[in-house]
């Protein structure tokens, strides 16, 4: 099985910052993206008596511990799971110290540890959580912006560790970041009231893995999408959805959300991908059964927002609406400053084809034979001019005139 492209940018990341490579335990290297580890997998587990939660869209690097120590005390079957929020270059001092350091102690290159700045002063206390969500807040795990060198994408990656914690060792207490005063759930597996652990016992915390969560940064402009070289330009590199080896589609030759077929000659099966607009994380079709303009629910656990995706047919680019507020038919501008023409699109209610008009000249109510060589049936469009909702005639049996009830339940309003 071909190697996950979010474990190859953690490696890289790892490399970047000299992590020690003593430290490292590679057979315990775990990704927990959408593909590696399915929504059919468990969300939580009872370990040692509490409740671990899986920590869905993470990437967890193996670190070195002290087998003797592990066996002794049986660490894996009786110490709870947990995670703490930190910096790269904290972790690495854990990792090298073998424990959490409390604040007034001092490290191997004599620095005096002091609390961190915005967190609650005289708790001299190590804190650790049961879930990823709150290790993740910003307050406690920093994030980083990171360049491949293999890809040349930019990418935003925060970190935290995840640690064996001995089950008696800790006190079991409520967020400290307001979110209850607000009326936030920060996890829905751990309420509120039980997100933070708090201990002075330095020994009975092991860290074995450094956790970090990659995410695409959208704002930032790729190393290969710069003028500097033709054969650099846009270059997007994918894994196969079936066959998982990978490929890298140039010079404008991948199309998102557009059906890919798999170049290699033991596969060549076809399949659809684009990235969601909110959480930057991939959507694959293996069916190629998306159609552009519907409404998607974005299936990672930490996202789950909805949004619509067209590919301008001038310019082939790609464009969103995180609202999922657009409306098939009207007249739509391409946003790109390279293109900025004008178009419409509608989808076939036949067989969901992709049908544009390039210049914009279609006119709600006529009758459209879909161009579609599978299809070539008639139908009839508009959109309600009360709630904009999309009425569709597959018999193409509308006549212009009649009165028109629009078929929403949250609009019910007549028309001609």
């Amino acid at each position: 099985m071909a190697e996950c492209e979010k474990l190859r940018i953690s490696k890289e990341f790892l490399a970047h910052y000299k992590w020690p490579v003593a430290f490292r335990k590679t057979v315990h290297d775990r990704c927990y993206c959408n593909r590696c580890y399915p929504s059919s997998g468990q969300d939580t587990f009872l370990v040692g008596g509490h409740t671990y939660v899986v920590p869905r869209g993470w990437i967890r690097l193996g670190v070195n511990v002290d087998e003797a120590f592990a066996r002794h005390h049986n660490v894996w079957k009786e110490w709870v799971n947990c995670y703490h929020g930190t910096s790269i270059e904290s972790a690495k001092s854990i990792v090298e110290h073998r424990q959490l350091l409390l604040p007034r102690d001092t490290t191997l290159d004599g620095e005096k540890l002091q609390i961190r700045p915005g967190h609650i002063p005289e708790e001299y206390y190590f804190f650790t959580t049961p879930t990823i969500k709150y290790a993740a807040l910003d307050c406690y795990a920093c994030t980083y912006s990171f360049t491949s060198p293999g890809d040349g994408r930019h990418y935003k990656i925060k970190v935290a560790l995840q640690c064996k914690q001995k089950s008696d060792s800790f006190l079991v207490q409520a967020e400290t970041v307001g979110a209850q005063q607000k009326n936030q759930i920060i996890c829905s597996h751990i309420p509120n009231d039980q997100l933070e652990w708090k201990t002075q016992q330095r020994s009975a915390i092991m860290p074995y893995g450094l956790m970090l969560e990659i995410k695409y940064d959208s704002n930032a402009t790729d190393d290969n999408n710069s003028n500097s070289s033709d054969n650099t330009r846009n270059l997007r590199k994918f894994d196969c959805a079936h066959c998982l080896q990978p490929y890298i589609w140039g010079n404008d030759a991948y199309v998102e959300g557009k059906v890919i077929s798999c170049p290699h000659a033991n596969c060549k099966r076809k399949f659809q991908q684009l990235c969601c607009p909110h959480c930057s994380g991939s959507i694959v079709w293996r069916s190629a059964n998306y159609k552009e303009g519907t409404i998607t629910t974005c299936p990672h656990d930490d996202c789950r927002k909805t949004f619509q995706q067209l590919s301008c047919p001038h310019c082939s680019a790609s464009m969103h609406w995180k609202d999922a507020n657009y409306k098939a038919g009207t007249v739509t501008t391409c946003p790109h400053g390279n293109c900025k023409k004008k178009f419409q699109q509608i989808n076939c209610p036949h067989c969901f084809g992709f049908i544009a008009w390039k210049d914009a000249n279609y006119k709600e109510g006529t009758v459209t034979t879909c161009p579609h060589v599978n299809c070539k049936k008639k139908f009839q469009h508009m959109n309600c001019p009360c709630c904009f909702g999309f009425i569709m005639w597959k018999d193409a049996n509308y006549k212009k005139g009649l009165r028109i009830t629009c078929p929403y339940e949250n609009c019910k309003k007549t028309f001609q």
